[in-house]
């Protein structure tokens, strides 16, 4: 069970805690969970039980337009910088890919293991 959750406002996303706190502003474009493996695809998953839209998935290398569950895998440096970057990936591996989210300068992300 996650301890957080997408809102919506204003046709913008943020995060709140499960207290109702914001954990990021409803400032963000889109929704891309960063990891399309098991970490990834189940956090899809909860975010569709919720009617959260995905945009897609993202990986740092190309992966030839491939898609998990008709969701576009699409390469992390492809992607809008104002979107909401969710991290999926095991808490052994999450820093490498929130360094190279921050490096491509995106604004709003999320490691999502912190709060599993």
């Amino acid at each position: 069970e996650y301890n957080y959750f997408v809102v919506k406002e204003n046709d913008k996303y943020g995060e709140i805690d499960a207290n109702g706190n914001k954990i990021i502003e409803t400032n963000y474009d889109n929704v891309v969970i960063y990891g399309a493996g098991k970490i990834g695809q189940g956090l899809y998953e909860l975010l569709l039980e919720r009617n959260i839209k995905v945009s897609c998935f993202s990986e740092t290398k190309n992966t030839g337009n491939k898609k998990i569950k008709d969701i576009l895998i699409k390469p992390i440096d492809e992607i809008n910088r104002n979107s909401l970057i969710l991290i999926a990936i095991s808490k052994k591996r999450s820093s490498e890919l929130i360094n190279y989210a921050n490096e491509l300068e995106f604004k709003y992300i999320l490691d999502v293991s912190l709060y599993a």
